[in-house]
């Protein structure tokens, strides 16, 4: 029996003073997997991310993250928030702001290990950020941005990648060249993204689930693992 990387069991979930998110959710995910969260503004789809990431508690149920309770398997998750625009005026450079994902991995104040250097030079050329290391944020587009999150994120070398609508505010153009590099990205780490736009997840998705609150809690589409079955 493959064991998941993820296992939700009988997850329920409510903000204080504030009617239940979630009733009775059960998910499990896959090595491997490239599961989208698609549903409605206001549906549950980051709260689920949170839970997943141990920011949030359920109310009831359990949540499992690599055997372990989910917020002792951080060190082992990379988290993409939302909205690449919240880095603008950091000054800092895009190597310093991807060092930072090696904070986790025993990197203090930026004093880096011959490691560390190489795990961040790493993330930047699987990003395709290589180029763009000794710029100031500010100089960036914002499809530039997102990729710099993600390579900040791939520098902690996560066993699960976890993005929060990653082609929000990008332009259709940008938003598919993220994907396809979530797609590359997905020959070596679990992908977990939040999206709105079904159209644009299932030609990359292998599994896709609708989150509307305690509604609509199911796999909508399930493909092959193999890369080229996939319409990219």
């Amino acid at each position: 029996m493959i064991m998941p990387v993820v296992d939700i069991k009988a997850v329920s979930f409510s903000y204080p003073q504030s009617q239940k998110v979630f009733e009775d959710v059960n998910l499990s995910i896959l090595k491997g997997d490239f599961l989208a969260l698609i549903g409605p503004n206001g549906g549950g789809k980051t709260t689920l991310l949170k839970l997943m990431l141990g920011l949030l508690k359920p109310d009831q149920g359990i949540i499992r993250v690599l055997d372990n309770e989910p917020d002792h398997a951080g060190p082992n998750l990379g988290y993409v928030p939302q909205f690449a625009s919240h880095i603008q005026d950091f000054p800092i450079t895009v190597r310093q702001l991807v060092a930072q994902g090696r904070l986790n991995c025993g990197a203090h104040n930026f004093w880096l290990t011959p490691t560390d250097k190489i795990q961040i030079q790493q993330a930047l050329v699987a990003t395709g950020t290589d180029d763009l290391a000794e710029r100031s944020l500010a100089q960036l587009s914002g499809g530039q941005k997102q990729r710099v999150l993600i390579a900040r994120a791939l520098a902690a070398e996560p066993q699960i990648l976890l993005l929060d609508e990653p082609t929000a505010h990008l332009d259709t153009s940008s938003g598919l060249k993220i994907f396809d590099l979530l797609a590359k990205l997905n020959q070596q780490t679990t992908m977990i993204v939040v999206s709105h736009d079904l159209e644009v997840v299932s030609r990359y998705a292998n599994k896709v689930v609708c989150v509307d609150h305690c509604l609509n809690w199911q796999p909508l589409k399930k493909m092959t693992n193999n890369p080229d079955a996939r319409h990219r």
